[in-house]
């Protein structure tokens, strides 16, 4: 019952805030699970609202869709290997990613990811 309260509260704070308000605000080394549509996987990289060095950057690497960048944060190497993307193009990327996933998330799948988000990460 303590888990779905935290959760609650964290779910209207990100109503109030934002998501990555609250996340950021939780720390760093979190663990996340964002569940997308096919509609939100298929789309291209410019819905996420990146930088130009940081959609070039994924251009670049064949990364045009948001399916694509995800599927590569997932690898070992992660972005870390795409050329011109420094370390803060790519905690951008990884917030833009976060923040475009979210919000197509509905109010009960929003406080899906917070009760998930809390039996991870506490």
């Amino acid at each position: 019952m303590e888990m779905k309260k935290a959760a609650q509260k964290l779910c209207e704070a990100a109503e109030k805030i934002g998501v990555i308000a609250v996340l950021t605000l939780c720390g760093g080394s979190l663990k996340l699970h964002i569940p997308m549509t096919n509609r939100q996987w298929d789309a291209s990289i410019d819905d996420m609202n990146l930088s130009i060095r940081a959609f070039n950057g994924l251009r670049r690497a064949g990364l045009d869709t948001v399916g694509a960048v995800a599927e590569r944060i997932m690898t070992e190497q992660g972005l870390s290997t795409v050329r011109n993307l420094g370390r803060k193009s790519i905690c951008e990327i990884k917030t833009a990613l976060v923040a475009y996933g979210y919000e197509g998330l509905n109010s009960l799948e929003r406080l899906s990811f917070w009760n998930d988000f809390v039996s991870t990460n506490y």
